[in-house]
């Protein structure tokens, strides 16, 4: 049912995409599918998806008895107004086909209409929620489009479902993917919203290629501190161009610089006027502290000399350390 090892083929001049039954060609269409259904859903889209739906066959099918059985349940789920995307794939453990849905519309009783309208081939149906969260990555997961994979910031594998993707053999001539209901925006199909999709692609080129461009997004990176990507800032930059009258942020070697002479001028001294005299420097009047030679005691207490405060120094004479103080005048004297 699959091809056990997909052969790469290689471009030459005027390649046409050869479907997805080469590795280069089902790597362009899965990326081609998921982009457009990322663009709908947020460019023309008013809600956004409601389930996502994994549908394995548990019996042994041929190819043109999967073609039939899955023609009545596509013609049954849209007359009961289901909506939704779906994708073929045939599993490597079993050779069976199961496909992936992503539903559009309000289904809640999807599992039961899946299996009345699969009467007796036994199958196993998962249904759950579609989260919001995850929303960029749902359809590259159904098409196992190249996705890369990062974990705390770094890169773990550039291609996280390689193990898991698989290629149908050409004989089988099955569907990869295909729509139940008005999926896509009235009045649109694939082919319009990828034509959109080239549109935008080409205005962030040529915007990237405007004289400033790579500088401003360099700038506006690191102003932000790195919150968005690089790659992501340069897109923006791209596709809303340079804001009138930006100027580029000057060398940090050429400001040090300016700043360096600026700080010099400013330190030093106004030069003299060349008609008036040079000022000399007068000397302040020092007038010489006269230390006193006698110090007395007052009252009924002592009071220390202040040549014996150490720091507290007023006097010029080196005061006699043997001399006695006189006797205190009180109630004990005489």
């Amino acid at each position: 049912m699959f091809q056990i090892r997909p052969k790469k083929r290689v471009r030459p001049l005027g390649y046409t995409e050869d479907g997805w039954l080469t590795l280069d060609g089902y790597l362009y269409e899965s990326d081609k599918l998921a982009r457009c259904v990322q663009w709908a859903r947020c460019r023309y889209f008013t809600s956004q998806f409601t389930f996502f739906a994994s549908i394995n066959i548990m019996q042994d099918l041929t190819a043109a008895e999967m073609k039939a059985l899955w023609s009545k349940v596509c013609r049954y789920l849209k007359g009961k107004n289901v909506v939704a995307l779906y994708v073929c794939e045939v599993s490597r453990r079993s050779n069976r086909f199961n496909y992936h849905m992503l539903l559009r519309s309000h289904t809640p009783n999807m599992s039961e209409l899946v299996k009345f309208a699969a009467g007796k081939v036994k199958t196993n149906i998962k249904v759950e929620t579609y989260d919001p969260g995850e929303g960029r990555f749902t359809v590259r997961y159904m098409t196992k489009a190249k996705t890369p994979k990062y974990k705390n910031g770094e890169i773990v594998s550039h291609d996280r479902w390689a193990r898991k993707r698989v290629l149908l053999i050409r004989e089988l001539k099955m569907r990869k993917y295909g729509f139940i209901g008005q999926f896509w925006p009235v009045g649109m199909n694939k082919d319009a919203v990828w034509k959109e999709i080239v549109a935008h692609e080409k205005k962030i080129s040529d915007g990237l290629q405007q004289p400033g461009a790579e500088q401003y997004a360099l700038e506006l990176h690191e102003l932000i501190g790195g919150y968005f990507t690089l790659n992501r800032v340069r897109r923006s930059v791209g596709f809303f161009g340079v804001p009138a009258g930006w100027v580029p942020k000057l060398d940090d070697d050429l400001v040090a610089h300016d700043d360096h002479d600026h700080n010099d001028d400013a330190d030093a001294e106004p030069p003299a006027p060349a008609d008036e005299p040079p000022q000399e420097a007068v000397k302040p009047l020092r007038k010489a502290a006269e230390a006193p030679e006698v110090v007395g005691a007052g009252g009924s207490r002592l009071e220390r000399p202040a040549a014996f405060y150490g720091l507290l120094l007023t006097t010029t004479k080196t005061p006699d350390q043997t001399a006695r103080p006189p006797p205190p005048k009180g109630r004990f004297s005489g």
